[in-house]
């Protein structure tokens, strides 16, 4: 049985404790200790999603239940087992009703922004994106407080204690050292990561999400091995290393909200009567237009972002 921390005695969202590796550890040894401190981060976090609607909360759940995918994702080869490939599945369904929560904040964020500074009357149309805001939430805790998501919860603990895997991994090479694993896996991620330096302003914005997904798991994988680093200058190398991708993640995931931002205001429309329709579409439009600046801004920024990361790629690879 599963049992999270009550929002009583924990009554502020919690950001993801450190991963603690030993470098004698086996790499089954390492996905184990990995998957259970991202298990305690969401523990740690989903009850107050629940009990209040807590919207921190339910961002650390989010980045919890992000973190938990990524691990799954480096270390698929060691876990492919058929139950692993379900509980993907699961976490995946989970994420996927989280996210609205997100997505409509961000939008309601960004509409006040641009109202406040262009002096433009918007308030009709941010209390209906206030509204869907609200009615995201409340689906996230009907989810994160349903039977279905403890049974997952519990399936997952169960899995990852006394699951099939792991005697399975052995095979798939869940006996090598965790240090020598971390060095291919981060080294491998990085490499298809630098390879698209310079190609930023003339992606696509779909090809620009895909590249900050692909950023998103490296940067989690960076941090859970940041604990193997056995030297003072290797800790500091893979903290810049983090550190530069966590502002390629944050300027591609600002573009993403921009490419976005109609069609997730459009979900919201459906329903309305089509001239409030048709005049909450052309304010967002114009906010939009206000905006375009911002899309340059963050491209630039990502590309220099970028470029930081592929000089301390450069570093990493020093003795």
């Amino acid at each position: 049985m599963i049992h999270p921390v009550e929002p009583e005695t924990s009554p502020n969202a919690s950001t993801a404790p450190p991963v603690l590796l030993n470098p004698q550890m086996d790499t089954r040894e390492g996905f184990h200790a990995i998957a259970r401190n991202c298990l305690a981060h969401l523990l740690a976090n989903y009850p107050l999603v629940v009990a209040r609607g807590d919207a921190e909360a339910l961002h650390q759940s989010r980045i919890a239940i992000r973190r938990l995918r990524a691990a799954f994702a480096l270390f698929r080869r060691v876990t492919n087992d058929p139950q692993a490939a379900v509980l993907r599945a699961e976490w995946k369904a989970v994420a996927g009703r989280l996210g609205p929560a997100r997505d409509m904040q961000v939008l309601c964020d960004l509409v006040s922004a641009q109202a406040a500074e262009s002096g433009q009357d918007c308030a009709d149309l941010l209390a209906h994106l206030a509204a869907h805001r609200d009615e995201a939430i409340g689906e996230a805790r009907h989810m994160l407080g349903s039977a279905a998501f403890q049974r997952l919860l519990q399936d997952f603990a169960a899995w990852l204690e006394a699951g099939n895997w792991l005697t399975s991994a052995v095979k798939r090479g869940g006996d090598e050292p965790i240090t020598a694993f971390a060095r291919h896996a981060i080294a491998h991620r990085l490499h298809k990561v630098l390879r698209h330096e310079g190609d930023l302003a003339t992606m696509s914005d779909a090809a620009r999400h895909r590249l900050r997904i692909k950023v998103k798991k490296l940067r989690y994988g960076v941090g859970f091995f940041a604990s193997l680093q056995s030297t003072q200058a290797g800790a500091a190398r893979q903290t810049a290393l983090a550190k530069v991708l966590g502002r390629v993640q944050d300027s591609l995931g600002e573009l993403n909200d921009l490419a976005v931002a109609p069609e997730v205001a459009e979900a919201s429309f459906a329903g309305l009567d089509p001239i409030t329709r048709a005049r909450f579409a052309a304010q967002l439009q114009k906010i939009l237009e206000q905006r375009a600046h911002d899309r340059r801004r963050l491209v630039k920024a990502a590309e220099r972002a970028l470029k930081s990361a592929s000089r301390h790629a450069e570093d990493r690879r020093r003795p």
